[in-house]
């Protein structure tokens, strides 16, 4: 604990964390979000820690006063910050806690499942049901309602366009919940910060003290139309993507941090994770999106390389660094392993639901060897021309294409919804 105290170790504590002054119970997916958090910004670490061992008293700086920790907690820090464990890189959930009962007593969790839509949903869809989803100037690919499930560390996301409807997970009693963010619940009226806690009794606001019954898909569909408001172009390009590629398997892919030096804590989120055949295996691959207009992609003059090149190195070097790779691999092995056990919890409430990709179905099997990792990310552009067809054009004539490919990045221009297939690596 000294060492701790002379390190000026300061923890807060979220208003949705606190209970008398007494850190309620964490799981271990949410200590590893502690470590993570402790390297990326000490002074706003978040602790929530396991309460059932005797407790020590740890002066914190936010705010001004003790809190109790108990001395299991303080274990399980050390181990995490003085460790070797800077990287938590890890993908889980225990969905062999979601009993019948509690599936049934949380009709939102049976209308989310009902609302997921696999990675390839597109490929499967009927093309007489395809016009029905067009407004709004979106692709006849893209239903507005659709979800896409991303295993987490201990947690879920449910994904409308790239906005996190709902992250999903368990309270300190073992109970089924979805936080979202109040301005998908409540529309314009919402603020920037706030959270919604969704639970078998319902929508509870703590900031705003209120309770209400959640009233089925009404609601859910609600929090998806606000949702909706906030999808930029890139994400719904991603989502079009991931409509027509059957073996995505991750969003949105939040790297944690490695190092102490800050230029090396944390690299930006990859957009996709996949899975492409190697032979009688599956390789996963990761890929960064960009509008063909993204000044990251392009840059004057061929001693200056545009933003994007940097972006893939932070993410080769995360990599390549200690044993990511092997975290990664088996991290992903277990997301498919999981997809699986989701898709057979969907099914029960949506019979029809679309068909998981082959590469998930093979990496789930038990008998699977290892995933391998393609450590060099792959860029994907955005090159449709209905909204600009000029910078389209310019993007190739200028040279901003040639010069990527001259940095040793893969690149892969989509011009139509039928050059949205992921490609292999030449």
């Amino acid at each position: 604990m000294a060492s701790l105290i002379r390190a000026n170790v300061r923890v807060r504590m979220a208003s949705d964390m606190e209970s008398g002054g007494v850190a309620e119970a964490l799981s271990p997916s949410l200590l590893d979000d502690l470590c993570f958090d402790w390297l990326h910004n000490p002074l706003r670490t978040i602790a929530k820690f396991a309460a059932n061992s005797a407790a020590l008293l740890l002066p914190v700086h936010y705010p001004a006063r003790w809190l109790l920790i108990p001395s299991v907690g303080f274990g399980k820090i050390k181990d995490h910050v003085w460790g070797a464990a800077m990287s938590t890189f890890g993908r889980k959930f225990s969905i062999e806690l979601i009993s019948d009962q509690i599936r049934w007593g949380n009709p939102w969790f049976k209308d989310m499942l009902l609302g997921w839509r696999p990675a390839g949903d597109a490929l499967h869809r009927d093309a007489i049901e395809a016009p029905k989803h067009v407004s709004n100037g979106q692709l006849p690919e893209e239903d507005p309602k659709r979800l896409r499930l991303a295993v987490r560390n201990g947690y879920l996301n449910l994904y409308r366009g790239g906005q996190s409807v709902a992250r999903i997970g368990f309270d300190s009693d073992g109970g089924l919940q979805a936080r979202i963010h109040n301005k998908y619940v409540n529309g314009d009226k919402g603020s920037d910060q706030a959270y919604v806690t969704l639970t078998s009794a319902g929508f509870l606001d703590q900031e705003r003290n209120w309770l209400r019954a959640y009233g089925g898909l009404a609601d859910l569909h609600g929090c998806i139309a606000n949702a909706n408001k906030h999808v930029g172009k890139e994400k719904r390009f991603v989502d079009l993507i991931v409509a027509r590629n059957a073996d995505i398997i991750d969003l949105e892919m939040a790297l944690p941090a490695y190092s102490l030096d800050p230029k090396e804590r944390r690299a930006p989120r990859m957009d996709l994770v996949a899975l492409e055949p190697a032979g009688n295996r599956w390789r996963i691959v990761f890929w960064e999106a960009k509008l063909v207009s993204d000044a990251r992609a392009r840059c004057r003059g061929d001693d200056v390389s545009p933003k994007v090149v940097d972006q893939l190195m932070q993410y080769t070097t995360w990599l390549r660094y200690a044993n990511h790779l092997e975290l990664v691999a088996s991290a992903y092995q277990n997301v498919c392993r999981l997809l699986v056990a989701f898709h057979r919890l969907a099914k029960r409430v949506n019979p029809g639901i679309e068909e998981l990709g082959p590469g998930i179905i093979a990496a789930a099997a038990a008998d699977m060897p290892r995933l391998l990792v393609d450590d060099e990310p792959r860029l994907l552009i955005d090159n449709r021309t209905s909204d600009d067809s000029t910078r389209s054009l310019a993007f190739t004539k200028n040279g901003h294409l040639d010069k990527l490919r001259r940095k040793g990045l893969c690149v892969q221009m989509v011009d139509s919804v039928d050059h949205m297939t992921l490609e292999p690596r030449l």
